[in-house]
């Protein structure tokens, strides 16, 4: 009988250490290690007056750097020496000429550019020739207004609901756009306009209008009703029929396949880089006349590397803030390094990621590309 209650007490007792370490939780995200970049290369400098206005950077994970320059109105190749190899379009109205580029794309041997000057999307081979456009105007997902007016400085482009080319190529475009939002982010399309599937769903509690509730909830510093749809997508390098959404108001991250189908959702909470962006956002709009709005996006940008890696860029002030964060999140969207790039120079949300030789590319507000090491 001893021996019968001493075997059922050791399996009593397995059984309470596996209910433990089931029910115990997870590593909080502030917990995660900071891993502090300061020292750096220059790249292109201002003195070299290559570039002026940098407000897009793309690599194209071997050795060129696609840069869209505002104020010269030209997207740029470089060599990771800061060399100029070519350019791609040029300002106009005619076939391949663009506005003002959102976005780069590079896939396989073509290279996109989204122009939300002339709400088209731009497709060109890696000599520069021009293939052909996308009319986003046409297909239903924008109404033919002009554009709003840009700012001509170094900051990040607002991604929030803008055309996206997948590693498929494929578009993702936002019904959003054009106020038809229902209960989807993104239908995903083919270049001959036709709707595959969708992605994305509407978070919970989400408005598409401006009401009362906006003003209510700045006063108890929560994120408003109709900031919450706020989103943008990833391309998943190492899976091309996966794509990140990333909900950068709310925030969290989500993974969708390309039959629309959601494969896991991580809410980002706890990080203080991330409460210090609403907090600065909460007190610059109190100080706005009444019924104002501002952008409550925490992540400006992201991209991904071969392995799965997913990098988000934190929205930075330059009013306050000199500092880049960039979160990395492993396939599961666990979050697994935090870097702060500190700088005596602003340096905004503009960067993307050579994973094989641990670097990260960025511009400064000064206009000069430098890569630090991770």
């Amino acid at each position: 009988m001893m021996r019968y209650f001493t075997h059922a007490g050791f399996l009593s007792w397995l059984l309470f250490l596996i209910l433990i370490g089931c029910s115990s939780n997870p590593t909080e995200m502030s917990d995660v290690e900071i891993v502090e970049l300061e020292e750096y290369k220059t790249i292109v400098s201002f003195e070299e007056n290559i570039l002026s206005t940098p407000t897009v950077l793309k690599f194209d994970g071997d050795s060129s750097l696609f840069v869209y320059d505002i104020a010269e109105s030209k997207v740029i190749e470089l060599d990771t020496e800061g060399n100029q190899i070519n350019e791609f379009g040029r300002q106009g109205q005619g076939p391949g000429e663009f506005g003002f580029i959102n976005n780069i794309y590079l896939i396989e041997d073509e290279l996109y550019l989204i122009d939300t000057g002339r709400f088209l999307i731009h497709r060109y081979d890696r000599n520069g020739t021009h293939i052909s456009s996308f009319d986003y105007v046409e297909a239903g997902y924008m109404n033919d207004t002009p554009p709003p007016p840009f700012q001509i400085r170094v900051m990040a482009q607002d991604l929030t609901h803008q055309p996206h080319v997948t590693q498929n190529k494929d578009l993702l475009l936002s019904p959003f756009l054009v106020g038809e939002a229902d209960d989807v982010i993104f239908d995903q399309v083919n270049w001959d306009g036709e709707v595959l599937s969708t992605m994305g769903s509407v978070p919970e509690g989400s408005s598409f209008t401006m009401s009362a509730e906006y003003s209510n909830s700045i006063s108890k510093r929560e994120v408003p009703a109709l900031e919450k749809p706020n989103a943008f997508p990833v391309n998943d390098l190492s899976n091309p029929d996966e794509m990140f959404m990333i909900y950068s108001a709310i925030p969290k991250i989500a993974k969708y396949n390309f039959g629309g189908e959601r494969l896991w959702e991580r809410d980002i909470t706890g990080l203080a880089e991330v409460d210090s962006v609403s907090s600065n956002i909460f007190d610059v709009i109190e100080g706005l006349t009444p019924g104002s709005r501002m952008m409550f996006n925490k992540y400006m940008a992201g991209t991904s590397t071969s392995n799965g890696d997913l990098y988000l860029a934190i929205n930075s002030n330059p009013m306050t803030n000199s500092s880049l964060w960039i979160h990395q999140f492993n396939s599961s969207g666990e979050l697994t390094k935090r870097y702060k790039i500190e700088s005596e120079l602003n340096i905004p949300p503009i960067f993307d990621v050579d994973p094989d030789n641990r670097q990260i590319f960025v511009v400064t507000e000064e206009a000069e590309v430098r890569v630090y090491d991770f």
